[in-house]
């Protein structure tokens, strides 16, 4: 693999992974492909959760 060679040269790599046309809702394509994390971990839930309530906070120093 010389790099004289123009089939070997190094070629720069894209700027961003192809995107595909459809792209299942809460799949970044930017991202390596793996497994997503469930959708309330990045995505606000639709109705407030009892047990993650900003206001439900114990109480300092106690």
């Amino acid at each position: 693999m010389s790099p004289s060679d123009p089939a070997d040269a190094p070629k720069s790599p894209p700027a961003a992974p192809p995107v595909p046309d459809r792209v299942p809702p809460g799949v970044d394509p930017h991202k390596p492909a793996g497994p997503s994390p469930p959708p309330h971990e990045h995505e606000p839930p639709l109705e407030p959760d009892p047990y993650t309530r900003t206001e439900v906070r114990p109480e300092r120093g106690g």
